[in-house]
Protein backbone atom coordinates (compact mmCIF):
# COMPACT_ATOMS: atom_id res chain seq x y z
CA UNK A 1 0.00 0.00 0.00
CA UNK A 2 1.57 3.55 -1.19
CA UNK A 3 1.52 6.56 1.44
CA UNK A 4 -0.98 8.11 -0.71
CA UNK A 5 0.13 11.86 0.72
CA UNK A 6 3.97 11.07 -0.80
CA UNK A 7 2.19 11.59 -4.30
CA UNK A 8 0.21 13.92 -6.01
CA UNK A 9 -1.69 13.47 -9.41
CA UNK A 10 -0.32 15.16 -12.48
CA UNK A 11 -2.90 13.96 -15.43
CA UNK A 12 -5.93 11.61 -15.74
CA UNK A 13 -7.39 10.95 -19.02
CA UNK A 14 -9.67 8.53 -20.20
CA UNK A 15 -8.21 5.39 -22.69
CA UNK A 16 -9.84 3.05 -24.76
CA UNK A 17 -12.88 4.75 -25.11
CA UNK A 18 -13.45 5.84 -22.13
CA UNK A 19 -13.92 2.25 -20.58
CA UNK A 20 -10.60 2.94 -18.45
CA UNK A 21 -8.97 6.23 -17.13
CA UNK A 22 -5.17 6.54 -16.83
CA UNK A 23 -3.33 8.41 -13.72
CA UNK A 24 -0.14 9.52 -13.70
CA UNK A 25 1.22 10.01 -10.15
CA UNK A 26 4.41 11.81 -9.30
CA UNK A 27 5.94 10.91 -6.20
CA UNK A 28 8.47 13.43 -3.81
CA UNK A 29 11.22 12.93 -5.91
CA UNK A 30 9.85 13.43 -9.33
CA UNK A 31 9.47 9.87 -10.29
CA UNK A 32 6.17 9.05 -12.26
CA UNK A 33 3.92 6.35 -12.15
CA UNK A 34 0.98 5.27 -14.26
CA UNK A 35 -2.16 2.93 -13.43
CA UNK A 36 -5.12 2.22 -15.36
CA UNK A 37 -8.34 2.27 -13.64
CA UNK A 38 -11.38 0.59 -14.33
CA UNK A 39 -14.35 3.55 -15.76
CA UNK A 40 -17.49 1.02 -14.36
CA UNK A 41 -15.66 0.62 -10.82
CA UNK A 42 -14.40 3.76 -10.11
CA UNK A 43 -18.46 5.69 -11.22
CA UNK A 44 -19.86 2.96 -8.88
CA UNK A 45 -17.67 3.48 -6.07
CA UNK A 46 -17.41 7.36 -6.59
CA UNK A 47 -19.84 8.43 -3.46
CA UNK A 48 -18.27 6.40 -1.01
CA UNK A 49 -14.43 7.05 -1.73
CA UNK A 50 -14.54 10.28 -3.98
CA UNK A 51 -13.52 13.48 -1.72
CA UNK A 52 -14.65 17.05 -3.28
CA UNK A 53 -11.82 19.63 -3.67
CA UNK A 54 -14.39 22.43 -2.72
CA UNK A 55 -17.97 23.28 -1.02
CA UNK A 56 -19.12 24.21 -4.46
CA UNK A 57 -18.65 20.38 -5.53
CA UNK A 58 -22.12 18.73 -6.28
CA UNK A 59 -22.82 16.00 -4.36
CA UNK A 60 -24.60 12.52 -6.44
CA UNK A 61 -27.34 11.20 -5.37
CA UNK A 62 -26.94 8.77 -2.95
CA UNK A 63 -28.32 4.78 -2.99
CA UNK A 64 -30.60 3.77 -0.04
CA UNK A 65 -31.85 0.93 1.19
CA UNK A 66 -28.63 -0.98 0.17
CA UNK A 67 -26.51 -3.30 2.80
CA UNK A 68 -24.39 -5.94 2.61
CA UNK A 69 -24.78 -8.97 0.28
CA UNK A 70 -23.37 -11.27 3.53
CA UNK A 71 -25.99 -9.94 5.61
CA UNK A 72 -28.12 -13.25 4.87
CA UNK A 73 -25.23 -15.44 5.60
CA UNK A 74 -24.18 -12.99 8.97
CA UNK A 75 -27.98 -13.78 10.23
CA UNK A 76 -27.43 -17.51 9.55
CA UNK A 77 -24.10 -18.14 10.78
CA UNK A 78 -22.87 -20.97 12.20
CA UNK A 79 -19.64 -20.93 14.10
CA UNK A 80 -17.44 -23.97 13.37
CA UNK A 81 -16.36 -25.66 17.26
CA UNK A 82 -13.70 -28.51 17.81
CA UNK A 83 -16.61 -31.07 17.86
CA UNK A 84 -17.60 -29.76 13.91
CA UNK A 85 -18.20 -33.16 11.54
CA UNK A 86 -16.43 -33.15 8.47
CA UNK A 87 -18.46 -34.65 5.40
Amino acid sequence: VWKLRDFVVTQAKPVNSGEQVEVTYEDLSGRSHNDTLESRWLRAFAPYVGKPLNSAASRGATVKGTGSLMEPLLNNRRPWRSDVEMP
